[in-house]
């Protein structure tokens, strides 16, 4: 056994060495000398080109050696790589897993190798090599020498994988804050969040625009110097309080204008492993509604948008947190934590491309360029991408004996049907059956998406269409989505000429039906 004496390196860099190479360097130089032998490498694997690589190299021929590769299967240093076991040939000549093919491309003679794995946990990573002992044989005492220089370099080595995971993590949290601020900022409500104390912390430049006031004149403030009424604020703390939340509440804002500025707000908890951090503020400006109310007022008192708002901003960033932490307590396991991120990170952004998707609907700026689908190798093709994508459910398609044709956008139509396959998917047991079905009739073609899942109340069916709404489902604790995929889809189908309804029956499921009007066969030759 070494003792720390034996080690004339410093330990200290072990635990933060950054510049890997330098460390490695030094680790084979000492063993070099120690062991005494002309010369010695460090590989390490490339998981991209699934290749071992030479990181360092002392003696020998250096210059040659660095532009090889070593395949993990072959040779030594494969061997080592492989049973994750150290090895000694003290004769290579007489040995067939030695691979002649480098000493004849580099013109150096080896000997004998003594090679090492070097581990992270119980993962191989490197190979710690050691050629041509100059005086007598490698020994089992130089196997144990060389196993704890090469411990020494794999503390080094998992360290700075840690290290750059966290960066990676950093960077993605970083990624995150910057898509929060986005969607915030491309909201044409205003939007603050409010501290505990009913101090604002943040808000967006909607908000700034209704009461026409500078950022450095609001943060800070308590928000009762701008809610005129001291009721709407009982209310707001009340109804958050009692419900998590308190809607369609009217009141006048105090801003840079004589008169005030009429209102309506939704507010809903903000929170943080359970703990309640403020509350979240949505304000619509009504000024412009108020000549506009048969419109505009429907779209503001049957809206969810800022519970929406609250629940799926905080839930991915609740889980990314969590993962962060723990990735820091277990250094061996990170690459789960590293997952829930990733996925995380994947849904906020999948909610914000629909909701900028949704913004665009509300100007009506998505532009249609039609063209002729051939529906049955469309739909064949489609259906594979869901069969990799959704493996845990069996999607079963059935199509005429006669080639389909119709005339539409085929990104609207795939944004479509990818909104009602999920929502067929969510609302689903994993392993039930989803069935899409084209259906011929002589004005029409219906392609039907039906689903095994608990079905919709029939109360709710009427509302499935309008914007913000959202339904829970016995399967899950709580709905999820913004509610406005349907509307979405709903509205990118009228743009195309197409329709869509849905029929369900609960606990037996749903069926949604679009209907495009048919091309004749002899317009597509």
């Amino acid at each position: 056994m070494l003792t720390d004496t034996d080690y004339p390196i410093d330990f200290k860099k072990a635990g933060e060495a950054l510049k890997l190479p330098f460390f490695l360097e030094e680790i084979l130089i000492e063993v070099k000398k120690k062991i005494g032998c002309e010369a010695g490498s460090i590989l390490m694997f490339n998981e991209k080109t699934e290749r071992l690589e030479f990181k360092v190299i002392e003696g020998g021929k250096s210059t040659e050696i660095k532009k090889l590769s070593v395949d993990p299967h072959e040779g030594i240093a494969g061997w080592v790589f492989q049973k994750g076991e150290p090895l000694v040939v003290n004769n290579t000549e007489g040995d067939k897993r030695f691979c002649v093919k480098f000493d004849k491309s580099t013109g150096y003679a080896t000997k004998s190798i003594l090679a090492v794995p070097l581990k992270v946990g119980d993962k191989v990573v490197g190979i710690f090599e050691l050629l041509n002992k100059t005086s007598g044989r490698f020994s089992q005492e130089d196997i144990g020498v060389v196993l704890s220089y090469a411990s020494i370099a794999s503390v080094v080595i998992e360290n700075i994988e840690l290290y750059r995971n966290l960066r990676v993590l950093e960077k993605k949290v970083r990624n995150l804050e910057g898509y929060q601020k986005v969607l915030l900022e491309s909201l044409t409500d205003g939007v603050i969040s409010i501290d505990s104390n009913n101090h604002i912390v943040s808000c967006n430049s909607s908000f700034l625009k209704i009461v026409s006031l500078s950022r450095k004149e609001i943060i800070g403030k308590n928000v009762s110097a701008l809610v005129g009424s001291e009721d709407t604020i009982k209310n707001i703390t009340k109804g958050c309080r009692k419900n998590g939340k308190a809607r369609d509440l009217f009141c006048y804002l105090r801003g840079n204008e004589k008169r005030g500025i009429p209102v309506a707000i939704d507010a809903a908890v903000l929170q943080t492993d359970g703990d309640s951090k403020g509350l979240v503020i949505v304000v619509k400006n009504m000024k412009s509604a108020l000549n506009q109310e048969e419109i505009k007022r429907e779209v503001i008192l049957n809206s969810d948008l800022v519970t929406n708002l609250s629940h799926e901003l905080n839930t991915p960033l609740t889980a990314i947190q969590a993962g962060i932490q723990l990735l820091k307590q277990d250094s061996n396991g990170n690459g789960k934590y590293v997952d829930i991120v990733y996925n995380n990170v994947e849904i906020l952004k999948s909610r914000i491309r629909i909701f900028l998707d949704y913004l665009k609907a509300e100007k009506d700026e998505w532009d249609v360029h039609f063209r002729r689908i051939q529906l049955n190798d469309y739909l064949k093709r489609i259906i594979n991408e869901f069969r990799e994508r959704f493996s845990e459910h069996r999607f079963r398609l059935s199509l005429p004996n006669s080639k389909i044709y119709i005339d539409a956008d085929e990104q609207h139509l795939t944004k479509v049907l990818i909104e009602i396959v999920k929502n067929a998917i969510q609302y689903s047991k994993s392993g039930s059956r989803i069935r899409i079905k084209v259906i011929d009739d002589s004005n029409f073609v219906h392609l039907s998406i039906a689903d095994q899942g608990n079905g919709i109340l029939p109360e709710n069916i009427e509302f499935l269409f309008q914007r913000f709404r959202r339904f829970s489902d016995s399967l899950k604790e709580t709905s999820s989505g913004l509610g406005i995929g349907l509307w979405l889809a709903k509205y990118l189908l009228e743009k195309n000429n197409a329709r869509i309804t849905i029929k369900s029956k609960e606990g037996k499921g749903t069926i949604v039906r679009i209907s495009f009007t048919k091309q004749k066969e002899t317009a597509c030759l």
